[in-house]
């Protein structure tokens, strides 16, 4: 009788560290200066940090189902396809598309992913990272643009100065 009362005591125990561990989890992720979230073995989100919720303006405590969060349109079949992939063969995520922020405004984001395991290698989901990339963007697109600028300048250039030698033979 006392043994069982040890095991009963001992769950009890765990079941309070469980929760304590968790609680502290949430208050280390959610004070975080990142954009973090959990999926279920199933890829179904079960976790989004606060810095997560405030980006995407829903409440602090919820969980998205798949496309809850507006991708671009443009984006979205490629991106959930991608995930699929990863999931299916339990492999790190990364990929870049546009995120609907809280105030409308799509963001460049880049989200990365790794599979999390049990210690008996029992596959639990993944946890993830989204990090607003839009700067980086507008300065490659700012970039491949002043390229593009200076090849047509170049080439204009070129042909002038061909043209000159063709007058003068």
């Amino acid at each position: 009788m006392q043994e069982r009362s040890m095991s009963i005591n001992n769950v009890s125990l765990l079941e309070v560290e469980d929760e304590q561990a968790i609680e502290n989890f949430r208050k280390l992720a959610n004070t975080m200066p990142a954009l973090l979230w959990m999926t279920t073995p199933t890829g179904e989100n079960c976790f989004i940090n606060k810095p997560l919720a405030d980006f995407l303006g829903v409440p602090e405590h919820a969980t998205l189902p798949e496309g809850a969060y507006v991708m671009h349109p443009a984006d979205a079949a490629r991106a959930r396809e991608k995930f699929a992939d990863c999931l299916a063969r339990r492999a790190d995520h990364t990929d870049e598309h546009r995120l609907r922020r809280a105030d409308g405004q799509n963001r460049w984001v880049l989200v990365k992913a790794a599979p999390r395991f049990s210690a008996t290698g029992e596959f639990l989901g993944y946890s993830g990272i989204i990090i607003d990339i839009s700067s980086r963007r507008r300065a490659e697109d700012e970039l491949r643009t002043t390229y593009d600028w200076l090849t047509r300048e170049l080439n204009e250039r070129i042909k002038a100065e061909q043209e000159v030698r063709d007058l003068s033979q």
